[in-house]
């Protein structure tokens, strides 16, 4: 993966660099954005309930890893609860 161009998003309205890590309660709906700036594709993550729980972003080498109610290793969230993913393709024109 290179870093240097590779971003997250979430709620704070930031586009933060793929490496910096991310710890605290999203207010609301969490949700957090991943993409390529040179691709014109991203996927994002949502979690519809809101709650005072930890969501924690890492990114390790090689992969990124994302917790909605985690703290560190512990999962802190309730069942049930609702989430939903997608990706996103900005349309090509000619």
């Amino acid at each position: 993966m290179n870093d240097s161009d590779f971003w997250y998003a979430t709620a704070d309205d930031k586009v933060h660099p793929i490496k910096e890590s991310f710890k605290g309660d999203l207010h609301t709906q969490a949700w957090f954005a991943f993409g390529d700036e040179k691709v014109s594709r991203m996927i994002y993550l949502l979690h519809h309930q809101d709650d005072s729980y930890s969501d924690n972003y890492v990114s390790r080498p090689y992969m990124t890893v994302l917790g909605f109610g985690r703290n560190e290793k512990t999962n802190t969230l309730t069942l049930p609860k609702r989430f939903q993913s997608a990706s996103w393709s900005r349309p090509t024109t000619n």
